[in-house]
């Protein structure tokens, strides 16, 4: 279930998010779910907008990859580390050719770029956390979810752990 707000779903900020907790740069979804303000949440997804555009401008070209004795054609790679590696990957797999300093055969995480959200949840979004404190815990329940997203469990099982909801 996404979060949704006056019939807007705001999954796409949180899945945009979780490029950030993947690669360890939680400063960013911190400051939106411990803003004191709205101005401030507004200011931190201004920064991760601009973070995600730069790192997207450095994105991989596409390149093979062996997953499970399947060949796939990565497209949207913005991180490629030897496995294993620092952050938590979208896709583990061997490499079918070099890619970067990578030789072909390397075991690798790759992290695919952050899709931006539709200019339209921004703005509902941006407009919704402007309400007030309603607002605010809007952001709050959106940085929440980026990161319980990527807890092993929710990977592994597809539902919370034992006991949760």
């Amino acid at each position: 279930m996404w979060l949704m707000a006056q019939s807007v779903e705001y999954g796409e900020i949180v899945d945009f998010l979780r490029f950030f907790v993947k690669t360890r740069n939680y400063s960013l979804v911190d400051r939106i779910g411990l803003a004191s303000s709205p101005r401030m949440v507004i200011a931190a997804l201004y920064e991760a907008l601009r973070l995600a555009n730069v790192v997207r401008s450095r994105k991989y070209k596409p390149f093979r990859i062996e997953v499970d004795g399947r060949e796939f054609v990565v497209h949207d790679a913005c991180v490629v580390e030897k496995a294993p590696s620092r952050y938590e990957p979208d896709i583990e797999g061997r490499l079918l050719e070099p890619v970067g300093d990578l030789s072909k055969g390397t075991k690798v995480h790759v992290i695919l770029c952050p899709r931006i959200p539709e200019k339209g949840v921004i703005d509902a979004f941006v407009n919704e956390v402007s309400e007030g404190e309603r607002g605010m815990d809007l952001a709050r329940k959106v940085a929440a979810l980026s990161l319980a997203s990527s807890f092993p469990w929710s990977r592994e099982f597809g539902s919370s752990p034992k006991g949760g909801d």
